[in-house]
């Protein structure tokens, strides 16, 4: 099924805005709603408002402010005790587990999507809660008065101990390899989101259903333009030219400074053929955006 074209607009527009200022759970609901075309986000996001009220209510305000421990415990109390929310081993053969308005139906999806819960939740009220890429299971990392805790959203909300994590990786890595700091990176919000979407594409792909998993990669590039490892063929091979050359997709964050000098390079460095860059071969631009349609001039010497 095509993108609906308000879906597409808002997954673009989530993919021009810096990482901080995606609003994590609105986003996963725009997504949500690619699979359920003409069904109303309202109830879903005055749900999200409720899970927030409630948290506010169980530690009365958040001022003064909140002892940690009352936080995790207001989280859990509120999202996996009051509302139900949680999952089982089954949930990792379920496409649906991944589409947060079927999780807010179910009470049941992956943890990545009880995860932004926990984070949306936490986040409304003014608590820093990070999600943490951790292998197998993803999980969450709430810091307060200098403290941290790093929670299992999928388990209940459990804290867990380094003893704890060295556990849950192990049975995913393997015995032979040892648990570091990268193995629970803080992950960025697009970052969450692409992993959101990369569990629906994984399963797809299982399911032999490309050309659902290619439609997957292409909305996933829409609100993560800059994600090179996306630009790739639906069953994950390097995308190539019609002469069998090797496409590399490249994204510079701040510019470039000086187009002609990294033409140069890339041009000097063997095995490069192009670099798409362009360079003295027009004079006029025209640009299509969000304020309407910029047209720009090539500056000439006098």
């Amino acid at each position: 099924m095509r993108l609906p074209a308000d879906i597409r607009a808002r997954l673009v527009k989530i993919g021009q805005l810096a990482d901080r200022h995606i609003d994590l759970a609105d986003a996963a609901l725009i997504l949500a709603a690619a699979e359920r075309p003409g069904v109303p986000l309202d109830p879903y996001r005055r749900h999200l408002e409720r899970l927030v009220a409630d948290v506010r209510a169980y530690v009365g305000g958040t001022r003064p402010a909140v002892p940690l421990e009352l936080r995790i415990e207001a989280l859990v109390q509120v999202i996996v005790r009051k509302y139900g929310y949680g999952g089982t081993e089954s949930v990792f053969d379920d496409l649906e587990a991944a589409n947060l308005m079927r999780v807010i139906d179910s009470r049941s999806g992956l943890p990545i999507v009880i995860g932004i819960l926990f984070i949306h939740s936490a986040r409304a009220l003014g608590w820093p809660m990070e999600g943490l890429d951790f292998p197998g299971r993803f999980l969450v990392r709430i810091d307060a008065d200098g403290q941290r805790r790093i929670l299992d959203p999928f388990g209940g909300g459990r804290v867990l101990a380094t003893p704890d994590m060295r556990e849950m990786f192990k049975a995913v890595a393997g015995n032979h390899v040892e648990l570091t700091p990268n193995h629970y990176r803080e992950m960025g919000n697009r970052d969450m989101l692409l992993r959101l979407q990369g569990n629906i594409k994984a399963r797809r792909l299982r399911g032999e259903r490309l050309y659902d998993a290619l439609e997957t990669i292409e909305a996933m590039l829409l609100f993560a333009p800059a994600a090179a490892e996306l630009w790739r063929e639906a069953d994950g091979s390097p995308l190539v030219t019609d002469n069998g050359n090797f496409l590399a997709r490249c994204w510079f964050e701040a510019g470039i400074p000086d187009p002609y000098a990294l033409a140069r390079t890339l041009a000097d460095r063997p095995g490069i053929l192009e670099h798409g860059l362009f360079l003295d071969m027009g004079s006029l631009a025209v640009v299509a955006g969000s304020n309407g349609v910029n047209v720009m001039e090539r500056e000439t010497c006098s």
